[in-house]
C-alpha cells in the first residue's frame, strides 16, 4: 500500500480541501505545520499545477520549506494538503534521511502520461520515486 493513503488519510480527517495557511495539523506553533504543504496549482511559473507534501522526518527548520515553497515554487505554503479535484496523478518520493515529498500533478496542466514522465524525471529521485495513477 502507498503511503499516499495514508496521506489522503490524513488530509481528510484534518478536513483538507487546498493549500495553504490556518487550519489543524500534527505539529503546529513555532515549527510550523507537519506535514506541509505547498500548493503551486494556480501558479504563473514553472510548477503551475503542483501541489507538494512533506512528511515523516522534519530534517530542516520550517523557514527552509517556507521558503522553497514560497520562493523556489511560487506556492502556498500550509497545513491544509492538496485538492483532489483535477488530480490526475502522484509521484511518491523519498529525500533520504527520513524527510518524504510527494508530487501531487493536476489537469489541465499535466495528462496522467506527462505526470507519469515528470515523476520519472525528477531531480530529486535519488532515493527513490514512486509514481501513482489516479483512476
Amino acid at each position: 500500500m502507498h503511503r499516499t493513503l495514508t496521506l489522503v488519510l490524513w488530509l481528510t480527517a484534518a478536513g483538507s480541501t487546498a493549500c495553504g495557511d490556518g487550519g489543524d495539523s500534527e505539529s503546529t506553533g513555532d515549527e510550523g505545520p507537519w506535514p506541509a504543504g505547498c500548493d503551486s496549482i494556480e501558479s504563473t511559473g514553472d510548477d503551475r499545477g503542483t501541489c507538494r507534501i512533506w512528511s515523516g522526518d522534519k530534517t530542516a527548520e520550517d523557514d527552509a520549506f517556507r521558503g522553497q515553497c514560497e520562493q523556489e515554487y511560487d506556492g502556498a505554503y500550509g497545513d491544509r494538503g492538496c485538492p483532489n479535484d483535477g488530480l490526475v496523478g502522484m509521484c511518491e518520493t523519498d529525500q533520504g534521511y527520513g524527510l518524504l515529498l510527494d508530487y501531487h500533478y493536476y489537469s489541465p496542466v499535466y495528462t496522467p502520461e506527462t505526470a507519469r514522465t515528470a515523476c520519472e524525471t525528477l531531480p530529486s529521485c535519488s532515493f527513490s520515486c514512486v509514481f501513482v495513477g489516479i483512476r
